[in-house]
């Protein structure tokens, strides 16, 4: 029975995550198309479109990732090492996903691999994080 709740719950973690992702990847599009329509009229807004990336992309990014991982041991309502295990699978399994698809016309990178990595420590948190509210309900 306990397998099932885990394979339910990496199930919804990854879906949740992959959704979220897609949604948060939307909106970033919208946002910046809009934003430079404007910065067409005003110069000076074009010097600050690193503010999508840095001060609403990542953030926004590990949220998700973070939740992703709360969703999945939340889901599961196991203990920390299980709840590590199912979070690691959760995130090799979304970064798998997001690695194929960026690497078919392109290199792995230094940056790709730290946030790959990053990613997946976000996620195990966010169970951790999780495990240790339903411990100390319970």
């Amino acid at each position: 029975m306990q397998l099932i709740n885990n394979i339910k719950a990496i199930f919804a973690g990854v879906v949740f995550i992959v959704i979220a992702t897609l949604l948060m990847q939307l909106l970033f599009i919208l946002l910046a198309v809009a934003y430079n329509h404007v910065a067409d009229n005003y110069s000076f807004l074009k010097e600050f479109k690193w503010i999508f990336r840095y001060l609403l992309g990542i953030p926004v990014f590990v949220g998700i990732m973070f939740l992703g991982g709360y969703i999945t041991t939340y889901i599961s309502k196991t203990k920390p090492i299980k709840s590590i295990i199912n979070t690691a699978i959760v995130g090799l399994i979304v970064m798998t996903g997001m690695m194929w698809s960026a690497l078919v016309n392109a290199e792995l990178t230094i940056t790709g691999a730290m946030i790959s990595v990053s990613m997946i420590v976000i996620i195990i948190l966010g169970g951790l994080f999780a495990s240790k509210k339903l411990s100390s309900v319970h």
